[in-house]
């Protein structure tokens, strides 16, 4: 039996036998299986079953999940992380039995959002109806907001502005904030670089790692700078190459036209 299929008769089963199963897993199927769940992760794929998402192509289509371990005094513990429309979950780090039970609760979470967000293009407009979708996933799941322990924040990438290696990303705070902040930051994105400076630079005041204003100014006026100056020098090497190809085709013309010399043609090869 293939891992994929392990993990698929897993999540099918009750939660309490699907808790004993794993924990009579032999020793190396138990350890496979994890790193399995570990390195499967991708766009727009279930770590525990079989079905797929939508292609991340479409409008509301892009998602991915997987399941993180960290390594702490008490032994290797499991967090599950679900990023949907730039906005990131995980759950608090559990043993692996319940990870597994808190990310089938993200994988549902997970179809939800998407078929509803096909469904209304207005739907990620609206937190309540997020908000709504979710409560509704944890109460079929007899699971409460405690016991998954999720945290939430917005990441997101503005490669119209600055550089992909710059990452927008919010403190973590209520699904209810992190809808609204999403839509703020995606209308900033849209409409010009002041309105997302503005939010960029709000967002980096707060936090653990916040900064004081003028500190959080640098740093964005540096990253919106070097994207600038990174695309001059591409568009200079482009006006470069375009140049240096014009001038090879107009030699060639005049060549083909027999305006040249026979002294010119023998300076015009050497030259090339």
């Amino acid at each position: 039996i293939s891992l994929r299929q392990l993990a698929t008769v897993l999540s099918a089963m009750a939660k309490p036998r699907r808790g004993e199963a794993i924990s009579n897993l032999p020793a190396q199927v138990r350890i496979a299986l994890v790193n399995f769940m570990e390195e499967s992760a991708g766009p727009d794929k279930s770590l525990l079953l079989q079905k797929r998402s939508e292609p991340s192509s479409q409008k509301h289509g892009s998602s991915s999940m997987r399941l993180r371990s960290v390594q702490s005094s008490a032994g290797k513990k499991y967090s599950a992380q679900l990023d949907i429309e730039y906005i990131r979950m995980y759950t608090r780090q559990v043993s692996f039995e319940s990870a597994i039970d808190n990310q089938l609760v993200l994988s549902q979470l997970r179809d939800r959002l998407l078929a509803a967000g096909k469904a209304d293009d207005e739907f990620w407009e609206r937190p309540e109806a997020v908000c709504e979708t979710f409560t509704t996933v944890l109460a079929e799941h007899s699971a409460s907001l405690e016991e998954v322990g999720l945290s939430v924040f917005v990441q997101m990438r503005a490669s119209e502005w600055v550089a992909n290696s710059h990452s927008i990303t919010s403190p973590v705070m209520s699904l209810a904030d992190a809808v609204a902040l999403r839509k703020r930051l995606l209308h900033a994105r849209r409409t010009s670089w002041e309105l997302l400076r503005t939010e960029w630079v709000q967002l980096l005041q707060n936090g653990r790692r916040s900064m004081c204003l003028a500190d959080a100014e640098v740093v964005v006026d540096k990253a919106r700078q070097d994207f600038l100056q990174q695309r001059l020098i591409q568009a200079l090497q482009a006006l470069t190459r375009r140049d240096v190809s014009s001038c090879r085709q107009r030699r060639a013309l005049t060549l083909t036209a027999g305006l040249l010399t026979p002294r010119e043609h023998r300076t015009s090869a050497l030259r090339r």
